[in-house]
């Protein structure tokens, strides 16, 4: 995937990384929407990652991925269900969950849901 995104550079991705004393400790992309079943999608583009080394939690460095990848753009995106964090932090920038649910075999079972802005 990363190959792909990095290697094929497009308007239509936004790849961002957040970094601490020259390391990189988090990364975020945003790009155009895709596994979608609706006939036309809730919106066109993704945020489909923000991730951050749990010792840079609440350094603001996860915001600064979103403002730089999504800004105030209408996006959608899924989110662990079991992770309150990430959904409180979603809900704080204008993501609400939309009633849609997923369970990704690929992602351990994991259940996500989605949320839209």
């Amino acid at each position: 995937m990363w190959n792909h995104i990095l290697g094929n550079p497009r308007d239509e991705w936004t790849v961002r990384i957040a970094e601490s004393d020259g390391d990189i400790v988090g990364f975020a992309f945003v790009g155009p929407t895709i596994g979608q079943d609706e006939e036309k999608p809730v919106r066109d583009r993704q945020l489909f990652s923000i991730y951050l080394l749990a010792a840079h939690y609440g350094s603001g460095a996860g915001q600064s991925l979103l403002d730089a990848t999504a800004d105030e753009e209408p996006l959608v995106m899924w989110v662990a269900k079991d992770n309150p964090r990430a959904v409180a932090f979603y809900r704080r920038n204008g993501y609400e969950v939309d009633g849609a649910e997923q369970v990704d075999p690929s992602a351990f079972g994991i259940a996500s849901a989605r949320m839209v802005r």
